[in-house]
């Protein structure tokens, strides 16, 4: 990549935006999901990084209801675990009930496809949305 500009002979001139600052790019792989978003994934060689030493052991259980429990019986401040799909399953099932109801190959048929693609994407950012919000929060941090 040169200037936020790809020089892959098959992506030629497509624009980049870089979120983090990259060393030497061995690699790179492209893909696109079903709700027609591009995605680039490269593979940067960095350095080891020695492992952290543990000051003390503490045990994390996930459960249905509460999200976490800690060993010393503390709950994680959200106290039921969300229920993305559960919150969206009515959405879903219409929508699904609408695609089954398309006539293979029609136009409306991928309106109805991409449809239900986007509100599995949805819930699939919202749970990753949840965790990566849950693993960054400091009273997590058990180290």
């Amino acid at each position: 990549m040169r200037e936020g500009i790809s020089n892959s002979p098959r992506l030629a001139g497509l624009k980049c935006r870089n979120t983090h600052e990259f060393g030497k790019i061995k690699s790179v792989t492209v893909k696109r999901d079903k709700t027609g978003c591009w995605y680039a994934t490269c593979v940067t060689p960095i350095p080891i990084i020695p492992p952290v030493k543990p000051k003390s052991a503490v045990g994390v259980d996930l459960g249905l209801k509460s999200f976490t429990t800690i060993t010393d019986g503390i709950t994680y401040q959200h106290q039921e675990a969300p229920q993305f799909f559960r919150k969206l399953e009515k959405e879903l099932a219409k929508a699904q009930k609408g695609l089954a109801r398309k006539q293979k190959g029609s136009n409306r048929r991928a309106k109805a496809k991409l449809k239900v693609a986007k509100l599995h994407k949805r819930i699939r950012n919202l749970r990753s949305d949840f965790l990566h919000q849950a693993s960054r929060n400091s009273s997590m941090t058990l180290i």
